[in-house]
């Protein structure tokens, strides 16, 4: 039963009643929280987000596993970019004052991978949402319509329900 939680929660993103922009939302953090190496202040936040905002879970979560293994193909791109922007001398002051916060260095966003891969993310978060928010807008009631036709949908529908009456 507990091998099908991941999957009952994939069929709810697909077919529940929740909007475009709330899909949209979740892909988009899913796809931040993958791609920002986890062991950190910031993965554990972005994390939270995800669970604490009236998002698709199920979504989310797909997405954030489906980018940690992207994430490391991007590791080389996110280092140099990370390190560019740590050795900038017009920034210098900037990151000096912000390590020197309490809860800065909790973060890792010293390590150049680290803000390498959130700066990568931030960018294809923010894209990958206003480009599927109109997708998910115009064709997720004919997905949904699609999906709900088989009988196992059906069937991972019931043990959701089962389970809690159980």
């Amino acid at each position: 039963m507990w091998c099908l939680k991941p999957l009952q929660f994939l069929l709810r993103a697909l077919t529940s009643d929740n909007s475009a922009g709330q899909l949209a939302a979740a892909f988009s953090l899913g796809l931040l929280i993958g791609l920002v190496p986890k062991g950190n202040l910031l993965a554990a936040g972005l994390m939270l987000i995800l669970c604490v905002f009236r998002v698709n879970l199920g979504l989310g979560l797909l997405a954030a596993f489906v980018f940690s293994w992207i994430g490391v193909l991007l590791d080389p791109a996110a280092d140099r970019l990370g390190y560019w922007l740590l050795t900038m001398p017009s920034l210098q002051p900037f990151w000096s004052q912000f390590f020197n916060m309490p809860v800065a260095p909790w973060t890792a966003l010293n390590n150049s991978v680290v803000l390498g891969n959130f700066l990568i993310g931030l960018v294809l978060a923010g894209i990958s949402y206003f480009w599927l928010k109109p997708i998910l807008a115009r064709h997720a009631a004919r997905w949904m319509a699609y999906l709900q036709r088989y009988r196992i949908v059906k069937v991972l529908w019931g043990l959701s329900v089962v389970s809690k009456v159980a």
